[in-house]
């Protein structure tokens, strides 16, 4: 198990300049590079170096279970590695600004600036603020979390035929959200992997909509949204279908055009492929039958740890899709006082194409 974090961590500090190091303190991303969960602590990551920094309450599990050296995360600590071995030739440290307050960067300059006043005749450390080179490493996962993230697709795929068993005329949609809840973790979710959007009606017409006391009834269009969390990964899904009767006219259009371009960007799916020719192929298929403006989100996002991750799906991302990238394919059609479709799966990205976690769902 620490080879797979081992690995992580060897392919972060390759991204790294070998006069730079970076600070990371988002217990997600330190899970996620040395399968060690925390409330609090520190990772010091350089091109050939990375130590995890913790307080007494991890200090012992970290030196058993971390592939990488672990140090108390005290003062004198950072004084320390900032001026030894490896870490001592870093000129710039760098924080991921959208992850570190305000109160944590004026902390951090604080730091930096007492060392060099301490030590005036080292070359003066710098802090500067970057987008997180971690959330780029994330985004490719490896044959562990592939595992973890079919288990998450499983259960989720248990909780949707359950939920979908158990409607019926009267039942509100925060009842078939709390009824969702108690079936996923009694069969081992450790959450929901998101509020869970059941819409009823026109209510679909709302993308992030949240259960209200709204009432099934016979030939209500239903759009259920939904993910749980199994073994630390993220589960996404999307189904629509009609209640015990059949859509409008107009419903069974966006149903019908919606999965056509769902069809037409799965079709493009494979490694080397621009992420942005995906959202173009789904929108395409919308233009034709004028439809385009009812599309109002992006085509897909990553999902690993967390549910929304690197790469976003959209007509703007530049990059190509690389094997082994998890994410969703999520079109979809919005109209006030009509309703909404949107039909989502997450894939798994391979050389030739990708594999479909969800796939045997009929609806």
């Amino acid at each position: 198990m620490k080879a797979y974090y081992q690995n992580r961590i060897e392919k972060l500090c390759a991204t790294i300049n070998q006069n730079e190091g970076w600070i990371i303190e988002h217990p997600q991303d330190i899970f996620y590079l040395t399968g060690f969960a925390l409330s609090k602590g520190t990772l010091l990551v350089a091109a050939k170096r990375a130590v995890l920094l913790v307080d007494g309450r991890y200090q012992s599990a970290a030196k058993a279970m971390c592939s990488i050296d672990s140090a108390p995360l005290e003062e004198e600590t950072f004084e320390r590695l900032f001026s030894s071995g490896q870490f001592k030739n870093i000129v710039t440290w760098f924080v991921d600004g959208s992850q570190t307050s305000l109160i944590a960067m004026e902390a951090w300059e604080k730091r930096v600036d007492i060392l060099h006043k301490k030590r005036k005749n080292e070359p003066k450390k710098l802090l500067g603020v970057k987008k997180n080179p971690v959330l780029n490493v994330r985004a490719v996962k490896d044959d562990l979390e592939i595992e973890a993230l079919k288990a998450s697709a499983e259960l989720l795929m248990q909780g949707y035929k359950h939920l979908v068993s158990i409607l019926q005329e009267g039942i509100t949609e925060k009842e078939a959200a709390l009824e969702f809840e108690i079936f996923c973790k009694k069969q081992g979710a450790e959450a929901l992997s998101f509020d869970p959007i059941i819409a009823f009606g026109e209510k679909g017409a709302y993308p992030h909509y949240h259960p209200q006391d709204k009432r099934l009834k016979k030939g209500d269009a239903v759009l259920l949204d939904l993910g749980v969390m199994k073994q630390g990964y993220a589960s996404d899904m999307t189904r629509c279908f009609c209640f015990d009767g059949e859509y409008s006219a107009r419903m069974q259009l966006f149903f019908d055009v919606t999965k056509k371009a769902k069809e037409a960007a799965l079709s493009l799916v494979r490694a080397g492929v621009s992420i942005a020719k995906l959202e173009q192929s789904a929108r395409s298929v919308m233009k034709e039958h004028s439809l385009e403006a009812l599309f109002t989100h992006s085509l897909g996002h990553g999902v690993g740890l967390d549910v929304h991750e690197m790469p976003v799906v959209n007509r703007l991302n530049t990059e190509v899709l690389k094997e082994n990238m998890v994410i969703t394919i999520e079109p979809g059609l919005y109209q006030p006082s009509v309703g909404g479709i949107r039909l989502e799966d997450t894939i798994v990205v391979t050389k030739e194409g990708y594999v479909n976690f969800f796939e045997t769902l009929s609806l």
